[in-house]
């Protein structure tokens, strides 16, 4: 019989499969578990909900939390919502939260495959800066987990 193996902290699906953006709804999602086909299962504060995947977790946060658009900043009717992949699954996009943006309609479709900062400068700004903090935040783990 051989021993379990110690996973480090830096290792562990929880550290990777987060939101990195911080205001509602995207903190109100929080990864549970994987599924045995190895995708990202999340609940959602506040929420009796099962346990889902990363698109319909942020559908849930957003109709408990509310939200405005990741792009115009304004606020969203539930009929208006869109989930933005940032990414777009078309150019090799993945479906992972870090991916996922709230938005309206008509903003996601204008801004169709165009990369996020030549559609929208200061929302291409903020979105790589949060994604770039919860990268340093997992190199850090790596450094500390030795």
């Amino acid at each position: 019989m051989t021993a379990a193996k110690k996973t480090k902290p830096s290792e562990r699906p929880e550290n990777a499969a987060r939101p990195c953006l911080t205001e509602m709804p995207y903190r109100a999602v929080v990864f549970a578990e994987l599924n045995q086909h190895n995708v990202p299962l999340y609940f959602v504060g506040g929420s009796s909900a099962p346990k889902c995947k990363a698109e319909k977790a942020l559908k849930v946060a957003f109709g408990i939390h509310g939200g405005s658009c990741f792009y115009c900043k304004k606020a969203i009717l539930e009929a208006d919502l869109s989930i933005d992949h940032v990414e777009p699954t078309s150019n090799e996009g993945g479906k992972a939260i870090q991916n996922l943006l709230i938005a309206h309609r008509k903003c996601n479709q204008k801004k169709a495959a165009l990369p996020i900062e030549a559609f929208h400068p200061d929302a291409g700004k903020e979105w790589l800066t949060a994604l770039l903090a919860q990268v340093e935040d997992r190199l850090k783990r790596i450094d500390t987990s030795k």
